[in-house]
């Protein structure tokens, strides 16, 4: 038999009852539409703000707008969440296939201050959900935040295209000694920054660099700028190629593999570039 959307919603939200906290500050996902029942949808919760994810194709008007007739099946959903959680203050909705930016980025379908800040694993992560077709935050590298914060005491760490920082500040959470965070998007880094003054990490504008000259040279001149010891560090990086990024594994000093060992995302190319340099050590994450 099949099930209507509401049982499906009330089906997903019933396996995520040990989520919520009592001061609601937590984030994770309510709905997760591709694997439970709808794949037009993407339901996730920041604190108390909820956000839709609208992925309808832009071929079906049902879903192609969140103005028009989509508002069926996000009214639905809205009207669910806010009957279930009558707490929350403000809601949101991101139509992937829209033809404005402005719809990619969000629209406000209810409340008007939308939160700031979440708390996971008892740190906080500074947000701002309108920053870009994204949601500033990524909810499904939750436990990889957590096992970065196990794992990482006294290590230097740095984090390669880092968007908003989320695990450098994890790192910095773990006892890290030291984290370099690199990306080509001052707002980005500008959300990391804020991490850090929420759970009172200094903030230090040698370790936030964002310009482009910056992003483009070699790992190894960086690095050795950095951190200052001649000899082998070990040193983890999170190399995930940015969305529009041009900064690609391909430009990475061999000198500067030679010493370091590899935790990365690359595409298969890239991978293979990168195999060519040793020791290369990969890590699915």
């Amino acid at each position: 038999m099949t099930q209507s959307f509401s049982e499906l919603l009330d089906k997903a939200l019933a396996s995520r009852a040990t989520l919520f906290d009592a001061r609601h500050e937590s984030a994770f996902r309510l709905f997760n539409g591709f694997s439970e029942g709808n794949p037009n949808l993407v339901v996730d919760l920041y604190a108390e703000t909820i956000l839709f994810h609208n992925y309808g194709s832009a071929g079906q008007n049902h879903y192609a707008d969140s103005t028009g007739p989509t508002s069926s099946l996000i009214q639905e959903a809205q009207e669910f969440y806010r009957d279930r959680l009558p707490w929350l203050k403000a809601g949101l909705v991101k139509t992937r296939n829209a033809k404005s930016a402005g719809e990619k980025r969000g629209r406000i379908l209810f409340g008007r201050d939308l939160d700031r800040k979440i708390k996971e694993h008892n740190f906080w992560y500074a947000i701002d959900l309108t920053l870009n077709q994204d949601a500033s935050f990524y909810l499904d590298t939750r436990n990889l935040r957590k096992w970065i914060s196990e794992n990482v005491k006294g290590k230097n760490i740095l984090n390669a295209f880092a968007y908003t920082g989320s695990l450098g500040v994890a790192a910095l959470a773990g006892g890290a000694s030291h984290v370099v965070q690199l990306d080509r998007n001052k707002l980005f880094l500008n959300l990391a920054k804020e991490s850090f003054s929420l759970n009172g990490f200094p903030v230090r504008k040698q370790d936030l660099p964002n310009s482009n000259e910056q992003m483009n040279v070699s790992i190894g001149f960086s690095l050795t700028r950095r951190f200052s010891r001649p000899r082998r560090e070990e040193l983890w990086i999170k190399s995930m190629k940015a969305r529009g990024s041009s900064t690609k594994c391909a430009r990475w000093s061999t000198t500067a593999v030679t010493w370091l060992q590899l935790i990365t995302r690359c595409t298969p190319a890239e991978e293979n570039i990168c195999r060519r340099s040793k020791p290369y050590v990969r890590m699915a994450i």
